[in-house]
Protein backbone atom coordinates (compact mmCIF):
# COMPACT_ATOMS: atom_id res chain seq x y z
CA UNK A 1 0.00 0.00 0.00
CA UNK A 2 1.41 3.35 -1.14
CA UNK A 3 -0.24 6.71 -0.72
CA UNK A 4 -0.79 8.43 -4.05
CA UNK A 5 -2.83 11.55 -3.34
CA UNK A 6 -4.98 13.16 -0.68
CA UNK A 7 -7.47 15.96 -1.24
CA UNK A 8 -10.72 17.44 0.04
CA UNK A 9 -14.00 18.69 -1.39
CA UNK A 10 -13.05 22.30 -0.53
CA UNK A 11 -9.77 22.84 -2.38
CA UNK A 12 -9.51 26.45 -1.23
CA UNK A 13 -9.27 25.18 2.36
CA UNK A 14 -7.18 22.06 1.84
CA UNK A 15 -4.92 21.85 -1.21
CA UNK A 16 -4.40 18.40 -2.66
CA UNK A 17 -1.14 16.66 -1.85
CA UNK A 18 0.48 14.24 -4.29
CA UNK A 19 2.93 11.78 -2.77
CA UNK A 20 6.20 10.60 -4.27
CA UNK A 21 6.78 6.88 -4.52
CA UNK A 22 9.92 7.22 -2.41
CA UNK A 23 10.81 10.00 0.02
CA UNK A 24 8.28 12.70 1.00
CA UNK A 25 8.66 15.71 3.28
CA UNK A 26 6.00 17.91 4.88
CA UNK A 27 8.04 20.98 5.74
CA UNK A 28 7.01 23.69 8.18
CA UNK A 29 8.84 26.98 8.56
CA UNK A 30 8.54 30.19 10.52
CA UNK A 31 8.17 33.40 8.51
CA UNK A 32 6.44 36.00 10.65
CA UNK A 33 7.89 35.33 14.09
CA UNK A 34 10.38 33.01 15.63
CA UNK A 35 8.24 32.95 18.78
CA UNK A 36 5.30 31.26 17.10
CA UNK A 37 4.67 27.60 17.63
CA UNK A 38 5.23 25.87 14.29
CA UNK A 39 3.66 22.71 15.66
CA UNK A 40 0.28 24.36 14.99
CA UNK A 41 0.84 24.52 11.24
CA UNK A 42 -1.05 21.29 10.71
CA UNK A 43 1.79 18.95 9.77
CA UNK A 44 0.81 16.54 12.54
CA UNK A 45 -2.88 16.74 11.65
CA UNK A 46 -2.14 15.33 8.19
CA UNK A 47 -1.36 11.98 9.80
CA UNK A 48 -4.77 12.01 11.47
CA UNK A 49 -6.52 12.79 8.18
CA UNK A 50 -4.72 9.94 6.42
CA UNK A 51 -5.54 7.60 9.30
CA UNK A 52 -9.19 8.69 9.16
CA UNK A 53 -9.35 7.86 5.46
CA UNK A 54 -7.81 4.47 6.23
CA UNK A 55 -10.64 3.53 8.58
CA UNK A 56 -9.77 4.97 11.95
CA UNK A 57 -12.74 5.67 14.20
CA UNK A 58 -13.83 9.28 14.27
CA UNK A 59 -11.36 11.15 16.46
CA UNK A 60 -13.26 13.37 18.88
CA UNK A 61 -10.19 15.55 19.43
CA UNK A 62 -9.55 16.18 15.76
CA UNK A 63 -13.21 16.79 14.87
CA UNK A 64 -14.25 18.43 18.11
CA UNK A 65 -15.36 21.62 16.28
CA UNK A 66 -18.04 20.01 14.16
CA UNK A 67 -19.31 23.31 12.81
CA UNK A 68 -15.97 23.85 11.11
CA UNK A 69 -15.46 20.31 9.82
CA UNK A 70 -18.98 19.05 9.23
CA UNK A 71 -19.01 19.73 5.48
CA UNK A 72 -15.55 18.25 4.87
CA UNK A 73 -15.18 15.19 2.64
CA UNK A 74 -11.71 13.67 2.34
CA UNK A 75 -10.38 11.62 -0.57
CA UNK A 76 -7.35 9.34 -0.29
CA UNK A 77 -5.91 7.74 -3.41
CA UNK A 78 -4.09 4.49 -2.63
CA UNK A 79 -1.96 2.25 -4.82
CA UNK A 80 -2.80 -1.16 -3.38
CA UNK A 81 -0.94 -3.12 -6.07
CA UNK A 82 1.26 -2.15 -9.01
CA UNK A 83 -0.73 0.25 -11.21
CA UNK A 84 -3.94 -0.59 -9.32
CA UNK A 85 -5.50 2.27 -7.44
CA UNK A 86 -8.52 2.85 -5.25
CA UNK A 87 -9.79 6.21 -4.05
CA UNK A 88 -11.43 6.15 -0.64
CA UNK A 89 -13.93 8.88 0.20
CA UNK A 90 -15.04 9.57 3.75
CA UNK A 91 -16.97 12.54 5.07
CA UNK A 92 -16.92 14.01 8.55
CA UNK A 93 -20.70 14.17 8.77
CA UNK A 94 -21.13 10.50 7.78
CA UNK A 95 -18.17 8.71 9.36
CA UNK A 96 -19.92 5.33 9.30
CA UNK A 97 -19.99 5.24 5.49
CA UNK A 98 -17.05 4.99 3.08
CA UNK A 99 -17.04 5.09 -0.73
CA UNK A 100 -14.63 3.40 -3.13
CA UNK A 101 -13.64 4.03 -6.75
CA UNK A 102 -11.23 1.73 -8.60
CA UNK A 103 -8.91 3.11 -11.31
CA UNK A 104 -5.68 2.25 -13.11
CA UNK A 105 -4.20 5.74 -13.42
CA UNK A 106 -2.89 7.90 -10.59
CA UNK A 107 -3.80 11.48 -9.64
CA UNK A 108 -7.52 11.32 -10.31
CA UNK A 109 -10.04 13.81 -8.98
CA UNK A 110 -13.41 12.38 -7.89
CA UNK A 111 -14.77 15.36 -6.00
CA UNK A 112 -17.65 15.82 -8.44
CA UNK A 113 -18.61 12.14 -8.57
CA UNK A 114 -22.27 11.34 -7.99
CA UNK A 115 -23.12 8.79 -5.30
CA UNK A 116 -24.23 6.33 -7.99
CA UNK A 117 -20.89 6.65 -9.81
CA UNK A 118 -18.85 5.23 -6.94
CA UNK A 119 -18.04 1.53 -7.34
CA UNK A 120 -18.90 0.72 -3.74
CA UNK A 121 -20.60 2.52 -0.86
CA UNK A 122 -20.23 0.50 2.32
CA UNK A 123 -20.82 0.75 6.07
CA UNK A 124 -17.79 1.28 8.27
CA UNK A 125 -17.00 -2.32 9.21
CA UNK A 126 -17.54 -3.64 5.68
CA UNK A 127 -15.33 -0.84 4.37
CA UNK A 128 -12.46 -2.06 6.53
CA UNK A 129 -13.06 -5.60 5.32
CA UNK A 130 -12.81 -4.39 1.72
CA UNK A 131 -9.55 -2.56 2.44
CA UNK A 132 -8.27 -5.71 4.12
CA UNK A 133 -8.95 -7.72 0.97
CA UNK A 134 -7.41 -5.08 -1.32
CA UNK A 135 -4.23 -4.61 0.71
CA UNK A 136 -3.94 -8.39 1.09
CA UNK A 137 -1.26 -8.39 3.80
CA UNK A 138 -0.82 -12.16 3.92
CA UNK A 139 1.94 -11.89 6.51
CA UNK A 140 -0.67 -10.77 9.08
CA UNK A 141 -3.45 -13.06 7.87
CA UNK A 142 -6.12 -13.36 10.52
CA UNK A 143 -5.61 -9.79 11.70
CA UNK A 144 -6.94 -6.47 10.46
CA UNK A 145 -4.69 -4.14 8.49
CA UNK A 146 -5.67 -1.56 11.13
CA UNK A 147 -3.36 -3.27 13.62
CA UNK A 148 -0.47 -2.88 11.18
CA UNK A 149 -1.19 0.80 10.53
CA UNK A 150 0.13 1.76 13.97
CA UNK A 151 3.64 0.66 12.93
CA UNK A 152 3.36 2.46 9.59
CA UNK A 153 1.91 5.75 10.77
CA UNK A 154 3.54 6.91 14.00
CA UNK A 155 2.51 10.10 15.70
CA UNK A 156 4.18 11.75 18.68
CA UNK A 157 2.13 9.61 21.07
CA UNK A 158 3.71 6.41 19.77
CA UNK A 159 7.41 7.21 20.17
CA UNK A 160 7.70 5.80 23.71
CA UNK A 161 8.06 2.13 22.82
CA UNK A 162 8.96 0.52 19.48
CA UNK A 163 6.76 -2.49 20.20
CA UNK A 164 3.82 -1.36 22.30
CA UNK A 165 1.75 1.38 20.69
CA UNK A 166 -0.50 3.85 22.48
CA UNK A 167 -3.47 1.84 21.22
CA UNK A 168 -2.15 -1.31 22.90
CA UNK A 169 -4.10 -1.00 26.12
CA UNK A 170 -5.01 -3.85 28.41
CA UNK A 171 -3.60 -7.36 28.61
CA UNK A 172 -0.66 -8.67 26.59
CA UNK A 173 -3.01 -11.04 24.76
CA UNK A 174 -4.52 -8.00 23.01
CA UNK A 175 -1.31 -7.03 21.19
CA UNK A 176 1.55 -9.49 21.66
CA UNK A 177 0.17 -12.23 19.36
CA UNK A 178 -0.13 -9.71 16.51
CA UNK A 179 3.39 -8.37 17.01
CA UNK A 180 4.68 -11.95 17.21
CA UNK A 181 2.97 -12.70 13.89
CA UNK A 182 4.45 -9.53 12.40
CA UNK A 183 7.93 -10.62 13.48
CA UNK A 184 7.48 -14.13 12.10
CA UNK A 185 6.67 -16.05 15.29
CA UNK A 186 3.77 -18.41 15.92
CA UNK A 187 1.00 -16.15 17.19
CA UNK A 188 -1.44 -19.05 17.63
CA UNK A 189 0.72 -20.45 20.42
CA UNK A 190 0.49 -17.11 22.25
CA UNK A 191 -3.27 -17.02 21.78
CA UNK A 192 -3.58 -20.54 23.19
CA UNK A 193 -1.38 -19.59 26.12
CA UNK A 194 -3.50 -16.52 26.82
CA UNK A 195 -6.70 -18.54 26.63
CA UNK A 196 -5.29 -21.22 28.96
CA UNK A 197 -4.20 -18.61 31.49
CA UNK A 198 -7.64 -16.98 31.40
CA UNK A 199 -9.28 -20.36 31.97
CA UNK A 200 -6.88 -21.18 34.81
CA UNK A 201 -7.61 -17.83 36.45
CA UNK A 202 -11.34 -18.47 36.21
CA UNK A 203 -10.89 -21.93 37.74
CA UNK A 204 -8.80 -20.44 40.55
CA UNK A 205 -11.58 -17.95 41.29
CA UNK A 206 -14.11 -20.79 41.37
CA UNK A 207 -11.80 -22.81 43.60
CA UNK A 208 -11.47 -19.91 46.04
CA UNK A 209 -15.23 -19.43 46.14
CA UNK A 210 -15.89 -23.15 46.68
CA UNK A 211 -13.30 -23.28 49.43
CA UNK A 212 -15.03 -20.38 51.20
CA UNK A 213 -18.30 -22.36 51.18
CA UNK A 214 -16.82 -25.31 53.10
CA UNK A 215 -17.44 -24.37 56.75
CA UNK A 216 -16.53 -27.78 58.18
CA UNK A 217 -13.20 -29.05 59.45
CA UNK A 218 -13.36 -31.90 56.99
CA UNK A 219 -11.22 -31.34 53.95
CA UNK A 220 -11.64 -34.66 52.17
CA UNK A 221 -14.51 -36.50 50.58
CA UNK A 222 -13.72 -39.52 52.77
CA UNK A 223 -14.36 -37.54 55.98
CA UNK A 224 -17.67 -36.23 54.70
CA UNK A 225 -18.84 -39.58 53.34
CA UNK A 226 -18.06 -41.23 56.69
CA UNK A 227 -20.22 -38.77 58.63
CA UNK A 228 -23.01 -39.00 56.03
CA UNK A 229 -23.10 -42.78 56.42
CA UNK A 230 -23.40 -42.52 60.23
CA UNK A 231 -26.22 -39.97 60.01
CA UNK A 232 -28.17 -42.09 57.53
CA UNK A 233 -27.99 -45.05 59.92
CA UNK A 234 -29.26 -42.91 62.81
CA UNK A 235 -32.11 -41.52 60.74
CA UNK A 236 -33.15 -45.04 59.77
CA UNK A 237 -33.07 -46.10 63.43
CA UNK A 238 -35.28 -43.15 64.45
CA UNK A 239 -37.75 -43.93 61.68
CA UNK A 240 -37.94 -47.55 62.81
CA UNK A 241 -38.77 -46.41 66.34
CA UNK A 242 -41.47 -44.10 65.01
CA UNK A 243 -43.03 -46.93 63.03
CA UNK A 244 -43.19 -49.03 66.21
CA UNK A 245 -45.22 -46.43 68.14
CA UNK A 246 -48.92 -47.55 68.67
CA UNK A 247 -51.26 -44.92 67.36
CA UNK A 248 -54.37 -47.22 67.20
CA UNK A 249 -53.63 -48.17 63.62
CA UNK A 250 -54.06 -44.58 62.62
CA UNK A 251 -51.54 -41.96 61.83
CA UNK A 252 -51.37 -38.97 64.17
CA UNK A 253 -52.11 -36.55 61.38
CA UNK A 254 -55.13 -38.59 60.28
CA UNK A 255 -56.49 -38.55 63.86
CA UNK A 256 -56.01 -34.79 64.14
CA UNK A 257 -57.73 -34.33 60.80
CA UNK A 258 -60.63 -36.51 62.02
CA UNK A 259 -60.99 -34.36 65.16
CA UNK A 260 -61.19 -31.29 62.94
CA UNK A 261 -63.89 -32.98 60.86
CA UNK A 262 -65.90 -33.89 64.00
CA UNK A 263 -65.64 -30.28 65.15
CA UNK A 264 -67.05 -29.10 61.84
CA UNK A 265 -69.97 -31.55 62.13
CA UNK A 266 -70.71 -30.47 65.71
CA UNK A 267 -70.78 -26.81 64.68
CA UNK A 268 -73.15 -27.54 61.79
CA UNK A 269 -75.50 -29.63 63.96
CA UNK A 270 -75.54 -27.01 66.70
CA UNK A 271 -76.56 -24.41 64.14
CA UNK A 272 -79.38 -26.62 62.88
CA UNK A 273 -80.51 -27.44 66.43
CA UNK A 274 -80.64 -23.74 67.29
CA UNK A 275 -83.02 -22.96 64.45
CA UNK A 276 -85.23 -26.01 65.15
CA UNK A 277 -85.61 -25.16 68.84
CA UNK A 278 -86.54 -21.59 67.97
CA UNK A 279 -89.21 -22.90 65.59
CA UNK A 280 -90.58 -25.24 68.29
CA UNK A 281 -90.79 -22.36 70.77
CA UNK A 282 -92.61 -20.19 68.25
CA UNK A 283 -95.15 -22.96 67.48
CA UNK A 284 -95.89 -23.65 71.14
CA UNK A 285 -96.46 -19.95 71.77
CA UNK A 286 -98.87 -19.83 68.85
CA UNK A 287 -100.82 -22.83 70.15
CA UNK A 288 -101.41 -21.03 73.47
CA UNK A 289 -103.35 -18.17 71.79
CA UNK A 290 -106.81 -17.58 73.54
CA UNK A 291 -110.16 -17.99 71.78
CA UNK A 292 -112.53 -15.00 71.07
CA UNK A 293 -114.45 -14.23 74.31
CA UNK A 294 -117.24 -12.08 72.71
CA UNK A 295 -120.88 -13.46 73.10
CA UNK A 296 -123.80 -12.02 71.06
CA UNK A 297 -126.38 -13.27 73.62
CA UNK A 298 -124.63 -11.39 76.44
CA UNK A 299 -124.42 -8.32 74.24
CA UNK A 300 -128.24 -8.44 73.57
CA UNK A 301 -128.97 -8.69 77.35
CA UNK A 302 -126.83 -5.63 77.99
CA UNK A 303 -128.67 -3.72 75.26
CA UNK A 304 -132.10 -4.73 76.72
CA UNK A 305 -131.11 -3.61 80.22
CA UNK A 306 -130.11 -0.27 78.79
CA UNK A 307 -133.43 0.06 77.00
CA UNK A 308 -131.73 -0.15 73.59
CA UNK A 309 -132.56 -2.31 70.65
CA UNK A 310 -129.78 -4.73 69.50
CA UNK A 311 -130.36 -5.25 65.78
CA UNK A 312 -130.86 -8.83 64.66
CA UNK A 313 -128.71 -8.28 61.57
CA UNK A 314 -125.71 -7.24 63.69
CA UNK A 315 -126.21 -10.17 65.99
CA UNK A 316 -126.22 -12.50 63.01
CA UNK A 317 -123.00 -10.96 61.55
CA UNK A 318 -121.15 -11.32 64.84
CA UNK A 319 -122.19 -14.92 65.16
CA UNK A 320 -120.94 -15.61 61.64
CA UNK A 321 -117.63 -13.90 62.40
CA UNK A 322 -117.07 -15.92 65.54
CA UNK A 323 -117.82 -19.15 63.72
CA UNK A 324 -115.37 -18.17 60.91
CA UNK A 325 -112.63 -17.33 63.38
CA UNK A 326 -113.11 -20.60 65.22
CA UNK A 327 -112.83 -22.46 61.91
CA UNK A 328 -109.60 -20.63 61.00
CA UNK A 329 -108.13 -21.28 64.45
CA UNK A 330 -108.91 -24.91 64.20
CA UNK A 331 -107.19 -25.22 60.83
CA UNK A 332 -104.17 -23.24 62.10
CA UNK A 333 -103.85 -25.39 65.21
CA UNK A 334 -103.92 -28.51 63.09
CA UNK A 335 -101.11 -27.13 60.84
CA UNK A 336 -98.92 -26.00 63.77
CA UNK A 337 -99.44 -29.29 65.58
CA UNK A 338 -98.36 -31.17 62.47
CA UNK A 339 -95.23 -28.96 62.14
CA UNK A 340 -94.41 -29.43 65.81
CA UNK A 341 -94.78 -33.15 65.41
CA UNK A 342 -92.18 -33.09 62.61
CA UNK A 343 -89.72 -30.85 64.49
CA UNK A 344 -89.65 -32.82 67.74
CA UNK A 345 -88.02 -35.99 66.30
CA UNK A 346 -85.46 -33.88 64.37
CA UNK A 347 -84.45 -32.15 67.58
CA UNK A 348 -84.24 -35.52 69.27
CA UNK A 349 -82.05 -37.01 66.52
CA UNK A 350 -79.71 -34.03 66.39
CA UNK A 351 -79.32 -34.02 70.17
CA UNK A 352 -78.45 -37.70 70.13
CA UNK A 353 -75.97 -37.18 67.24
CA UNK A 354 -74.30 -34.32 69.12
CA UNK A 355 -73.88 -36.49 72.20
CA UNK A 356 -72.31 -39.19 70.05
CA UNK A 357 -69.95 -36.79 68.25
CA UNK A 358 -68.82 -35.09 71.44
CA UNK A 359 -67.99 -38.45 72.96
CA UNK A 360 -66.01 -39.41 69.84
CA UNK A 361 -64.19 -36.09 69.88
CA UNK A 362 -63.29 -36.50 73.55
CA UNK A 363 -62.05 -39.99 72.84
CA UNK A 364 -59.83 -38.88 69.96
CA UNK A 365 -58.43 -35.93 71.87
CA UNK A 366 -57.75 -38.12 74.83
CA UNK A 367 -55.93 -40.55 72.57
CA UNK A 368 -53.79 -37.82 71.01
CA UNK A 369 -52.85 -36.39 74.36
CA UNK A 370 -51.61 -39.58 75.89
CA UNK A 371 -48.33 -38.15 77.27
CA UNK A 372 -45.86 -41.02 76.90
CA UNK A 373 -46.62 -41.86 73.26
CA UNK A 374 -46.97 -38.30 72.10
CA UNK A 375 -43.85 -37.05 73.86
CA UNK A 376 -41.83 -39.88 72.38
CA UNK A 377 -43.25 -39.11 68.97
CA UNK A 378 -42.24 -35.46 69.29
CA UNK A 379 -38.75 -36.37 70.49
CA UNK A 380 -38.12 -38.86 67.69
CA UNK A 381 -39.52 -36.49 65.07
CA UNK A 382 -37.22 -33.72 66.28
CA UNK A 383 -34.21 -36.07 66.11
CA UNK A 384 -35.12 -37.08 62.57
CA UNK A 385 -35.49 -33.45 61.50
CA UNK A 386 -32.17 -32.42 63.03
CA UNK A 387 -30.28 -35.34 61.49
CA UNK A 388 -31.94 -34.80 58.12
CA UNK A 389 -30.93 -31.14 58.14
CA UNK A 390 -27.36 -32.14 59.00
CA UNK A 391 -27.44 -34.75 56.24
CA UNK A 392 -28.56 -32.19 53.65
CA UNK A 393 -25.83 -29.79 54.76
CA UNK A 394 -23.12 -32.47 54.61
CA UNK A 395 -24.27 -33.62 51.19
CA UNK A 396 -23.96 -30.02 49.99
CA UNK A 397 -20.47 -29.79 51.45
CA UNK A 398 -19.62 -33.13 49.84
CA UNK A 399 -20.76 -31.80 46.47
CA UNK A 400 -18.68 -28.67 47.03
CA UNK A 401 -15.62 -30.80 47.77
CA UNK A 402 -16.33 -32.92 44.69
CA UNK A 403 -16.48 -29.71 42.64
CA UNK A 404 -13.22 -28.58 44.20
CA UNK A 405 -11.59 -31.89 43.32
CA UNK A 406 -12.90 -31.62 39.75
CA UNK A 407 -11.53 -28.08 39.47
CA UNK A 408 -8.14 -29.25 40.73
CA UNK A 409 -8.21 -31.97 38.11
CA UNK A 410 -9.09 -29.47 35.37
CA UNK A 411 -6.39 -27.08 36.59
CA UNK A 412 -3.86 -29.87 36.52
CA UNK A 413 -4.79 -30.76 32.94
CA UNK A 414 -4.74 -27.12 31.85
CA UNK A 415 -1.43 -26.53 33.64
CA UNK A 416 0.08 -29.47 31.80
CA UNK A 417 -1.28 -28.14 28.52
CA UNK A 418 0.02 -24.66 29.37
CA UNK A 419 3.47 -26.06 30.13
CA UNK A 420 3.44 -27.84 26.77
CA UNK A 421 2.36 -24.67 24.94
CA UNK A 422 5.04 -22.60 26.68
CA UNK A 423 7.67 -25.15 25.70
CA UNK A 424 6.44 -24.90 22.12
CA UNK A 425 6.69 -21.11 22.34
CA UNK A 426 10.28 -21.44 23.55
CA UNK A 427 11.08 -23.83 20.70
CA UNK A 428 9.45 -21.50 18.17
CA UNK A 429 11.37 -18.49 19.48
CA UNK A 430 14.62 -20.44 19.52
CA UNK A 431 14.17 -21.54 15.91
CA UNK A 432 13.36 -18.04 14.66
CA UNK A 433 16.07 -16.11 16.50
CA UNK A 434 18.91 -18.33 15.26
CA UNK A 435 21.25 -16.29 13.11
CA UNK A 436 21.30 -18.98 10.43
CA UNK A 437 17.53 -19.50 10.35
CA UNK A 438 16.88 -16.98 7.53
CA UNK A 439 13.64 -16.11 9.31
CA UNK A 440 11.78 -12.86 8.84
CA UNK A 441 12.80 -11.93 12.37
CA UNK A 442 16.53 -12.28 11.69
CA UNK A 443 16.14 -9.96 8.69
CA UNK A 444 14.25 -7.38 10.73
CA UNK A 445 16.82 -7.70 13.51
CA UNK A 446 19.68 -7.19 11.06
CA UNK A 447 18.07 -4.15 9.44
CA UNK A 448 17.32 -2.64 12.86
CA UNK A 449 20.91 -3.14 14.01
CA UNK A 450 22.22 -1.64 10.78
CA UNK A 451 20.07 1.49 11.12
CA UNK A 452 21.19 2.04 14.73
CA UNK A 453 24.82 1.50 13.77
CA UNK A 454 24.59 3.99 10.90
CA UNK A 455 22.81 6.65 12.94
CA UNK A 456 24.23 6.28 16.44
CA UNK A 457 27.44 4.41 15.69
CA UNK A 458 26.43 1.93 18.39
CA UNK A 459 25.63 -1.74 18.30
CA UNK A 460 22.03 -2.61 19.11
CA UNK A 461 19.75 -5.50 18.34
CA UNK A 462 16.20 -6.71 18.77
CA UNK A 463 15.70 -9.45 21.31
CA UNK A 464 12.75 -11.81 21.68
CA UNK A 465 12.75 -14.10 24.70
CA UNK A 466 10.41 -16.19 26.80
CA UNK A 467 10.52 -15.17 30.45
CA UNK A 468 10.31 -17.42 33.50
CA UNK A 469 6.51 -17.21 33.40
CA UNK A 470 6.37 -18.47 29.84
CA UNK A 471 5.44 -15.09 28.37
CA UNK A 472 7.11 -13.72 25.27
CA UNK A 473 9.02 -10.47 25.68
CA UNK A 474 10.07 -8.01 22.97
CA UNK A 475 13.12 -5.88 23.72
CA UNK A 476 15.87 -3.83 22.14
CA UNK A 477 19.34 -3.97 23.61
CA UNK A 478 22.54 -2.01 23.25
CA UNK A 479 25.88 -3.64 23.80
CA UNK A 480 26.64 -0.64 26.00
CA UNK A 481 24.10 -1.07 28.81
CA UNK A 482 23.82 2.61 29.73
CA UNK A 483 23.53 3.90 26.18
CA UNK A 484 20.69 6.01 24.81
CA UNK A 485 17.88 5.93 27.33
CA UNK A 486 16.47 9.39 26.59
CA UNK A 487 13.16 10.14 24.87
CA UNK A 488 14.74 11.37 21.63
CA UNK A 489 16.60 8.11 21.22
CA UNK A 490 13.50 6.09 21.97
CA UNK A 491 11.97 7.92 19.02
CA UNK A 492 14.91 6.89 16.86
CA UNK A 493 14.51 3.28 18.00
CA UNK A 494 10.83 3.37 17.02
CA UNK A 495 11.69 4.77 13.59
CA UNK A 496 14.41 2.16 13.11
CA UNK A 497 12.04 -0.64 14.10
CA UNK A 498 9.34 0.56 11.67
CA UNK A 499 11.84 0.91 8.83
CA UNK A 500 13.27 -2.54 9.47
CA UNK A 501 9.78 -4.06 9.46
CA UNK A 502 8.76 -2.23 6.30
CA UNK A 503 11.94 -3.14 4.42
CA UNK A 504 11.58 -6.83 5.26
CA UNK A 505 8.05 -6.97 3.84
CA UNK A 506 8.80 -4.65 0.92
CA UNK A 507 11.36 -7.24 -0.13
CA UNK A 508 8.52 -9.78 -0.21
CA UNK A 509 6.73 -7.68 -2.83
CA UNK A 510 4.39 -5.62 -0.64
CA UNK A 511 3.85 -1.90 -1.22
CA UNK A 512 4.33 -0.21 2.13
CA UNK A 513 4.45 3.39 3.30
CA UNK A 514 5.81 4.87 6.53
CA UNK A 515 4.73 8.14 8.11
CA UNK A 516 6.83 9.59 10.93
CA UNK A 517 5.79 12.86 12.51
CA UNK A 518 8.50 15.21 13.84
CA UNK A 519 11.20 12.75 12.93
CA UNK A 520 14.20 14.98 13.73
CA UNK A 521 12.91 16.74 16.83
CA UNK A 522 15.39 16.75 19.76
CA UNK A 523 18.01 14.69 17.93
CA UNK A 524 21.65 15.72 17.72
CA UNK A 525 22.56 17.39 14.44
CA UNK A 526 24.97 14.61 13.48
CA UNK A 527 22.30 12.00 14.13
CA UNK A 528 19.82 13.95 11.99
CA UNK A 529 22.18 13.89 9.01
CA UNK A 530 22.85 10.19 9.40
CA UNK A 531 19.18 9.35 9.86
CA UNK A 532 18.22 11.33 6.75
CA UNK A 533 20.80 9.39 4.76
CA UNK A 534 19.31 6.09 5.96
CA UNK A 535 15.77 7.27 5.15
CA UNK A 536 16.85 8.14 1.60
CA UNK A 537 18.63 4.79 1.34
CA UNK A 538 15.51 2.88 2.39
CA UNK A 539 13.39 4.84 -0.07
CA UNK A 540 15.60 3.37 -2.78
CA UNK A 541 14.54 -0.12 -1.62
CA UNK A 542 10.95 0.61 -2.71
CA UNK A 543 9.73 1.88 0.63
CA UNK A 544 7.56 5.01 0.56
CA UNK A 545 8.47 7.30 3.46
CA UNK A 546 6.72 10.44 4.63
CA UNK A 547 8.23 12.62 7.33
CA UNK A 548 7.37 15.98 8.87
CA UNK A 549 9.89 18.49 10.14
CA UNK A 550 10.24 22.19 10.82
CA UNK A 551 13.02 24.53 9.71
CA UNK A 552 14.45 24.56 13.24
CA UNK A 553 15.19 20.85 12.84
CA UNK A 554 17.62 21.42 9.95
CA UNK A 555 21.14 20.75 11.31
CA UNK A 556 23.87 23.33 11.08
CA UNK A 557 21.84 25.53 8.73
CA UNK A 558 22.43 23.20 5.78
CA UNK A 559 20.50 24.75 2.90
CA UNK A 560 20.08 21.63 0.82
CA UNK A 561 19.43 19.33 3.79
CA UNK A 562 16.07 18.55 2.17
CA UNK A 563 15.89 18.51 -1.64
CA UNK A 564 13.15 20.47 -3.33
CA UNK A 565 11.79 17.43 -5.15
CA UNK A 566 11.37 15.67 -1.80
CA UNK A 567 9.11 18.37 -0.37
CA UNK A 568 5.45 17.74 -1.14
CA UNK A 569 4.00 20.53 0.98
CA UNK A 570 5.45 23.63 2.63
CA UNK A 571 3.59 25.05 5.60
CA UNK A 572 4.23 28.45 7.17
CA UNK A 573 2.82 30.77 9.80
CA UNK A 574 2.70 34.04 7.85
CA UNK A 575 -1.07 33.75 7.48
CA UNK A 576 -3.78 31.11 7.11
CA UNK A 577 -2.68 30.39 3.53
CA UNK A 578 0.36 28.60 4.93
CA UNK A 579 -1.60 26.23 7.15
CA UNK A 580 -2.61 22.72 6.19
CA UNK A 581 -6.23 23.84 6.57
CA UNK A 582 -6.40 27.40 5.25
CA UNK A 583 -8.79 28.59 7.89
CA UNK A 584 -8.82 30.18 11.32
CA UNK A 585 -6.88 27.91 13.71
CA UNK A 586 -9.01 25.94 16.16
Amino acid sequence: MRLSKIYMNHSHIFESITFNDGFNVIFGKVISSKDKNTHNLGKSILAQVIDYCLGKKKDSMFFQNLDQFNEFVFFLEIEYAKDQFVTVSRSVSEPTTMRFKYHSLAEQDYRGLLDSEWDKTLPFEQSKELLDSLLNFQFIKGYSYRQFIGYLLRTQNDFQDPFRLSTHRGKDIYWKPFLAKLLGFDDELLKKRGSLIDNLNKLSEQEHFISSQNKTDAQSVSDIEGEIELIKLKIQDFKTQLDELDFGNQDKEEIAALVDLINDQIVALNDELFYLENDRKRIKNSLRTKKISFSTNEAQSLFNEAGLVFPKQIKRSFDDLIQFNEAINKERIEYLSKELKEIEPKIQNISEELIKLNKEKSSKLSFLNEKNVFDKYKSLSQDVNEKTARLIYLEQIRDIIYQGEEIKKQKSLLSSELESIENQIRDNVTQNVKSDSNSIFTKIRAYFGSIIQKTLNDDAFLSVNVNSKGNIEFEYKFTEKEAHKGHSYKKLLCIAFDMALARAYTEQGYCIFLYHDGVFESLDDRVKEKLLAVIREYSEYGLQQIITLIDADIPNGIEDFIHKDEVIRILHDKDSSGLLFKMTPW
